[in-house]
């Protein structure tokens, strides 16, 4: 259908944008970076590290049978190898926020808009399958997307030293991980 198609490309190419707008933003912090001297390798271990998963992604995508389907992938899921650069864009972006306020409000952003979407099957559904996988409509995109609001409230009760925010947080985790495994019986 041709509407799926355009959100779809549509999607994609925002992905494409947002993700190059985050490689060049790390490229200019990296190159301020450089300027300074006493900067200390081990701070970017994790971006060493992702270097290192791109260039091996590169080499399987040059050496694999399909190598169109391996740097665009298929035309409904497109997460072929620049896809996947673009993500790195987000996450290299994300690693150059200073501001732990801005992080704050970010995560508590993910967290009280997935306890939104995940109370929702509540209030809206008789729990059957399809309507308990919730605006996914697919219990493992629902499960990645619980996975990722667990990690988060975990992180946050960590580094957070609020009671009141640390009880919101552990019930958050509580009610994730409630779901996560009521999902798993779903299978």
């Amino acid at each position: 259908n041709y509407l799926g198609k355009f959100y779809t490309n549509y999607f994609v190419l925002i992905i494409y944008m947002i993700g190059l707008f985050g490689i060049i933003q790390y490229i200019i912090y990296f190159a301020k970076l450089k300027r300074q001297k006493n900067v200390n390798i081990k701070k970017f271990i994790p971006e060493i590290l992702i270097l290192v998963l791109v260039v091996l992604s590169f080499i399987s995508s040059i050496l694999s049978e399909n190598t169109y389907l391996s740097f665009f992938g298929g035309s409904y899921r497109k997460e072929g190898l620049i896809v996947y650069l673009m993500y790195i864009g987000f996450i290299l972006s994300a690693s150059i926020m200073k501001n732990n306020k801005y992080k704050n409000i970010i995560f508590n952003t993910i967290i009280i808009t997935g306890l939104i979407v995940t109370i929702l099957p509540f209030f809206t559904s008789n729990f059957t399958y399809k309507e308990f996988s919730n605006v996914f409509h697919q219990f493992n995109h629902y499960g990645y997307y619980l996975m990722i609001n667990l990690m988060l409230s975990s992180l946050m009760i960590i580094n957070n030293d609020k009671l009141f925010k640390n009880i919101f947080y552990l019930l958050a985790y509580i009610f994730f991980s409630y779901l996560l495994e009521f999902n798993q019986r779903r299978l």
